[in-house]
């Protein structure tokens, strides 16, 4: 980010402590349903306080343009200034690739130059962009696409079918005047039901297939968000963590009792799906990954 990103670790920039973030995310949860995402849930063992962030920018579209004053746009474009930089980090290209997305290299480098270019301008470029339309939106999601989505959603009589006709194919349960919600990898018939599937690359696989470290807890908090979500209406019978390491390649799966997922989920990480709708940012842990974070320093660049 430029001179206004708030020192954190010495001789690094840490966007992510800049009190505009803070503010901006405490008025987009306002504006709001709000809704929080599993995979904000997943994310918080890697960094509670970047979790948080993401929740904001998914809020962050209920937010009314004509409203908004000069703070709130500076602090919405230091959030989309690290989302559209993390587009064209290498390990999240990669991801996309391995799990079947299309990726466009002049996508991805049009992604960088609009980081930069908010990480200098700020809201005045978010502005820009917004009216000719380039961000239409000003979060992660489009308000009326969301209701829309979630009467789908409400209708679906078949929760394959829902998943292979849908384009965006959205699962969500109320939790206590806020909305979780999610899209997992795959969803698939099971005998007597259903199976849901999410599936996850890293460089330590063999790790991740025995039950161990913080990558493993954090995808399997995002599974158990989606089997709390899913078991309140589908006979599901499978939650499954397909595992693959950087090239792509199966490692291992891990099959779970959906049931008790949901129920770690009620007894766990409730409390962090609370935290994350909360209008307060959580504290920054002492140990987190910053160097290879969006909002660390290095990105956009």
């Amino acid at each position: 980010m430029d001179s206004k990103g708030v020192q954190g670790e010495p001789g690094r920039r840490l966007v992510c402590l800049d009190p505009l973030l803070a503010r901006v995310g405490a008025l987009a949860r306002r504006s709001g349903p709000p809704v929080v995402a599993a995979s904000s849930i997943g994310s918080w063992e890697w960094c509670p306080l970047k979790a948080w962030h993401a929740t904001s920018l998914f809020n962050a579209g209920w937010l009314d343009a004509s409203r908004l004053e000069p703070w709130a746009w500076d602090g919405l474009a230091a959030l989309w200034a690290a989302e559209l930089a993390k587009k064209a980090m290498p390990r999240v290209i990669r991801g996309l690739i391995i799990h079947g997305e299309d990726v466009a290299p002049g996508e991805a480098g049009a992604a960088l130059a609009a980081a930069r270019l908010l990480a200098r301008r700020r809201g005045e470029a978010l502005r820009e962009l917004h009216r000719r339309g380039a961000l239409a939106a000003l979060g992660l999601i489009e308000p009326r696409a969301f209701a829309e989505q979630l009467r789908r959603y409400s209708e679906a009589a078949d929760l394959v079918e829902y998943f292979r006709r849908e384009e965006w194919p959205l699962i969500a349960r109320p939790r206590d005047g806020y909305i979780v919600i999610g899209v997992p990898d795959r969803v698939e018939e099971a005998a007597g039901g259903y199976r849901v599937v999410e599936v996850k690359t890293t460089r330590r696989p063999e790790l991740m297939a025995r039950g161990r470290g913080r990558g493993y807890r954090s995808a399997l908090a995002q599974l158990a968000a989606y089997s709390w979500i899913l078991t309140s209406r589908w006979p599901v019978e499978e939650a499954m963590l397909v595992i693959r390491d950087v090239e792509g390649s199966r490692v291992a799966a891990r099959r779970y009792d959906p049931l008790s997922l949901a129920d770690m989920f009620e007894k766990k990480l409730a409390a962090i799906a609370d935290a994350l709708a909360a209008a307060e940012p959580p504290q920054r842990r002492g140990w987190t990954p910053c160097r290879t974070c969006e909002y660390g320093g290095e990105y956009p660049g």
